[in-house]
């Protein structure tokens, strides 16, 4: 037996209790106050509303009336599975999450053989990628915990940013910080990017900056810990 189509109503019912500031909770840095938009990635299968543009065929007039509803009628929602676009090389892996609720998204070496990195030498992996990454965000990549810990390879500048008006190829540097040769096979994975929103700030000369109890203080100045009871 056919299964009965159900109406926007229903289907609003029937998520509506699911949706919490976990999914929803954002900082809109142009009104400067918290605003409700959804703001998530096309892999996560928890997400009500992903469930709905996912098992339901939906008209736009319909997504907009459920958004409607969920969040009010802002003018600043921005819809699920936000995309990435991306180019590649014909031996690039995409991009891809280790879990629906990752962070990141795991970046590949793309290589057609194993790479050897003596201690203390730095290797420049090629990804294969390039990414349009949106107005007002920046990548910002990350070693991986498990070859980080393991095996001592990391990246030398601790944390990359790609701006968004890169378009070249996504390169990783991989420095061996062990004291063994690290070999990386091809196709591994070998850093991670997230992308985050970030401010603009002019810089402006002033005469003077305000007052604060610490005032120059630094290095150590606020103490270590000890006066506390840590060590």
């Amino acid at each position: 037996m056919k299964e009965k189509q159900k109406t926007v109503s229903e289907i609003i019912d029937d998520v509506k209790s699911e949706i919490c500031d976990r999914y929803c909770k954002h900082f809109d840095r142009e009104a400067d106050e918290l605003e409700y938009e959804v703001m998530l990635h096309e892999y996560c299968e928890e997400c009500p509303l992903n469930r709905l543009w996912g098992t339901r065929k939906m008209t736009e007039e319909q997504k907009d009336k459920v958004l409607n509803t969920f969040l009010g009628n802002r003018s600043n929602v921005v819809s699920c599975n936000r995309e990435l676009k991306i180019t590649k090389t014909s031996t690039a892996h995409i991009p891809t999450r280790g879990s629906a609720d990752a962070a990141g998204l795991d970046l590949y070496a793309d290589t057609s053989e194993p790479v050897k990195i003596w201690p203390g030498d730095v290797y420049p992996f090629d990804t294969g990628i390039c990414m349009e990454i949106p107005a007002g965000m920046f990548g910002a990549i990350y070693p991986r915990s498990g070859i980080a810990t393991k095996r001592g390879l990391r990246l030398p500048n601790c944390v990359g940013v790609i701006d968004s008006d890169y378009r070249g190829h996504i390169i990783v540097p991989i420095r061996n910080d062990s004291n063994e040769v690290q070999t990386v096979d091809p196709h591994e994975r070998i850093a991670q990017i997230i992308f985050q929103r970030y401010e603009f700030l002019e810089p402006v000369i002033v005469s003077r900056l305000s007052e604060t109890e610490r005032g120059a203080g630094g290095f150590g100045s606020s103490g270590r810990g000890d006066e506390h009871g840590f060590v």
